[in-house]
């Protein structure tokens, strides 16, 4: 599972080349939704395990959109600094990416709790919260400026 990890972080982060084709807001926009729109499948994914011990199509398929989520949000979370330091005049730069940071930081603090209302509560409930602050996100993106068209003075 780590090295699979691993494998969705090293895609994640590939695919953060298409910035510079695409544009960095309608990719970082992309790369949220689609998190959010897999996130979503995973959470509506029936569980089902065979008697057996061996893995089942519904197990297969949660491990590949979970994958392909980690993947995305991977994508997102390395387009957030690239945006951040293009958003803001370099006076301010340093600062607004260091709040950002430690904004990231505090939902990683957060994302192991959450994720215990697994057993907890309900069993889709990690990923459907996921899954709608990763459309927050996106949504917060879209009313931003896109920073190849903001004139500092």
């Amino acid at each position: 599972m780590y090295m699979l990890s691993s494998l969705a972080e090293i895609i994640g982060y590939t695919l953060c080349y298409l910035n510079d084709k695409f544009g960095r807001k309608r990719m970082m926009i992309i790369f949220l939704v689609s998190c959010a729109v897999v996130c979503l499948i995973v959470a509506l994914l029936p569980s089902v395990s065979n008697k057996d011990g061996s893995l089942s199509w519904s197990s297969i398929l949660k491990i590949i959109f979970a994958s392909a989520g980690k993947a995305s949000a991977s994508a997102a979370f390395n387009s957030c600094y690239i945006y951040n330091s293009l958003l803001y005049p370099t006076n301010v730069r340093t600062t607004i990416v260091l709040f950002a940071s430690n904004i990231g930081r505090v939902g990683s603090y957060i994302s192991p709790q959450i994720n215990l209302l697994q057993k907890l509560v309900w069993q889709p409930l990690p990923y459907i919260i996921f899954s709608g602050s990763a459309v927050l996100a996106s949504i917060s993106v879209a009313l931003l400026p896109d920073p190849d068209k903001i004139k500092f003075l």
